[in-house]
């Protein structure tokens, strides 16, 4: 799960960044204001840049990624549907005959 390092709305109003400047200057639309106000990570990777060079700081400064039990869980899943579809392409024999052996007739033509 993505979670914000710092108060984004402390920060921005650090720099003087507010409501009023996003409607004006669309550098970073109200939506997307209102969620990182909200501490919601569900925004763009360019609304991010922007942040960035808003804040004058690094991603790696302003969210952090921690393993929630639904991330393990969806971890959990995924990884054994991998296995899954791995050990039935096993079963079904792929031991690679090449393209050219399924029609030797049209490798040479009599």
């Amino acid at each position: 799960m993505l979670k914000f390092k710092i108060n984004i709305a402390d920060a921005l109003g650090r720099v003087g960044f507010g409501g009023y400047d996003a409607k004006k200057t669309g550098y970073i639309s109200q939506d997307t204001l209102k969620k990182l106000m909200a501490e919601d990570t569900r925004v763009t990777l360019e609304s991010l840049n922007r942040l960035c060079v808003l804040l004058d700081m690094e991603l790696k400064d302003i969210i952090a990624w921690e393993m929630s039990a639904e991330d393990a869980e969806d971890r959990k899943a995924v990884l054994s549907e991998k296995s899954r579809i791995r050990g039935k392409r096993r079963e079904s024999g792929s031991a690679g005959s090449s393209v050219g052996d399924r029609n030797p007739d049209r490798r040479n033509p009599a």
